[in-house]
């Protein structure tokens, strides 16, 4: 039998993986083995993509919460703003009922 690389294995589907298995007089042992093989290599790529797809998301969650943390300092500036231009409108009312009531 020709060497075949574990890569080569776990891109087998599995008709194709027992044909090769029946085609190449391997004993039991040796097909239980390839087989073994050819799931732990699938599970690598598929725990590969598990990691890469969290860590996508998390990058995605990162990014959507700096930019609410950016809206809410922005609307907590807003407030303030608010706040000070509402005081400032509280003393100017204050002052001018003062003139009224002086001249």
């Amino acid at each position: 039998m020709e060497q075949i690389s574990k890569s080569d294995i776990a891109e087998l589907d599995i008709k194709k993986l027992n044909l090769l298995i029946k085609s190449s007089n391997m004993t039991e042992e040796e097909a239980r083995a390839l087989k073994y093989s050819r799931r732990l290599k699938k599970m690598s790529h598929y725990n590969k993509a598990q990691r890469d797809k969290k860590k996508r998301q998390e990058h995605s969650l990162e990014a959507e919460r700096e930019h609410l943390q950016q809206e809410y300092d922005y609307i907590l500036q807003e407030v303030q703003m608010l706040k000070e231009a509402k005081l400032k409108f509280e003393v100017m009312q204050i002052l001018d009922n003062l003139e009224e009531q002086y001249y």
